[in-house]
Formats: C-alpha cells, structure tokens, sequence
C-alpha cells in the first residue's frame, strides 16, 4: 500500500503540510472445525437430540511501513518506520440437548433445547517504531496483550398447536445467561 496526502487550507487552498506513507503486509490464518449431531426416536412420537462442535483459528500477520511528515514549504518534519507483528489464536465450542415432543393432536408441538457455548479468544501484538527525525531519535515498543472469554447458558421452550379450525397458537420462552472477561494489557517499552 501506498499513499500520498496534501494537508490544504479551506481559506486559501495552499498547501499547509503532506504525508507520504508506504507499506506492505502479509496475512496468514489455519482453522479446524468440527460438529455433529446425534437424535434419537424415543417411541413414535417423541424425539431427543445432543450436539457438540469446536472450532480452533490461529490468525497471524506481519506489517511494514514508513511515514514521513513536511512541512507547508516541504521540509521534514517526521520520518519513521514501523514493524508489527500480531497473533490471535481463538477457540469456539458448543454442546447442547434438545427434546421434542409431538401429543398427536393436530399441530401440537413441544420442544425444549438447552445450550452451552463458549469462545477464548487470545491476542498478542508487537509494534517496533524507528524515528529517526524530530523531535529527537528514538526508538520504541508497543506491546498489547488481550484474553477475551465468553460463556452462554441457553435455555428455550417453544410450544404450538391449532386452535379451533383456523388458528394457530405458538409461543416461546428463553432465557440465557450471558458471561465476558475481556482483561488487556499495554506495555510501552524502550528496547535499549
């Protein structure tokens, strides 16, 4: 990527500053996933169902780029780089139950589902800065670290039948629980 501003004044139209940037990066992810369900005839009329499924991301990528900063009369005002580097593994599953049951009167349908799920999410990231310009060379590190967790607690009950000749009732009730930790972590670092 590459780009080239010119910072303008709304009065005049001249030119009070510019930016050159430039940069490349490269992207990598691998996944996993898995999932199955398994249901079971209980009697002719009634039906029980579990399901499991885990699913494992590891997202990587590494950027480069410089940026230099003039001035209205085009002198140098900044010129640095940058490397990052980023890592956010991520680990999903899920379990449930579910039980359906069917009275035989036309239309009427009873089901309960109970659900379990829950995500952890890692991330690691390392910015490495070069100024080599104004105000003074320096160099320095940005570290962020960040540990995201969520748990869910589902729980449903859905009911239906035909009332009368030409009406049909449903109604339904859930209720979750709901859990995040989400704690993250900066550290500015002088390498030297």
């Amino acid at each position: 990527r590459e780009s080239q501003r010119q910072d303008l004044d709304p009065a005049t139209g001249l030119v009070t500053g510019a930016q050159n940037t430039a940069g490349n990066g490269q992207a990598r992810s691998k996944s996993l996933n898995l999932s199955s369900t398994l249901t079971y005839n209980v009697g002719e009329r009634d039906q029980a169902g579990a399901s499991v499924s885990y699913s494992k991301i590891r997202n990587e990528s590494d950027n480069v780029g410089t940026t230099q900063r003039y001035d209205a009369g085009m002198n140098p005002l900044a010129d640095y780089s940058s490397r990052s580097r980023s890592l956010s593994p991520a680990q999903n599953f899920g379990i449930g139950a579910s039980y359906d049951h069917k009275s035989g009167a036309p239309g009427e349908d009873l089901k309960f589902d109970l659900r379990y799920t829950g995500q952890n999410n890692h991330s690691d990231s390392d910015v490495f800065y070069d100024y080599r310009l104004r105000p003074t060379p320096f160099i320095a590190n940005s570290l962020r670290s960040t540990d995201r967790r969520n748990r869910i607690l589902d729980i449903s009950v859905d009911y239906e039948r035909n009332v009368w000749d030409t009406w049909h009732l449903k109604a339904g009730a859930k209720v979750a629980d709901s859990k995040n930790n989400n704690p993250t972590n900066y550290l500015g670092q002088d390498p030297v």
